[in-house]
């Protein structure tokens, strides 16, 4: 989670996010068709260590990006250009 004074600071753009009750946006990066991303608004559920439940605001078909904590929160922004890489061999 991020909190939303954060990302409305950085990225005016935005400030149409929701922020829950304790002030945070919970977001993921989803790839776009031209190989660059954007920050997209998810409700999550349930999470352990390793998994978090998306309950709105991907499609079935939608890539996000993974990653170590420092590369998603600190390096990504809206446009930030991406390697897709296939992982189809892990499922």
């Amino acid at each position: 989670p991020v909190k939303n004074d954060a990302i409305a600071d950085e990225q005016p753009e935005e400030s149409a996010y929701k922020p829950d009750k304790d002030g945070f946006v919970e977001v993921v990066f989803v790839v776009k068709s031209d190989g660059t991303v954007e920050a997209r608004q998810v409700k999550t559920g349930i999470q352990s260590d390793t998994h978090i439940e998306i309950l709105e605001g991907l499609s079935e078909n939608d890539q996000i990006v993974i990653g170590n904590y420092r590369a998603i929160s600190k390096d990504l922004q809206n446009g930030t250009p991406v390697t897709v890489k296939d992982n189809t061999a892990a499922k």
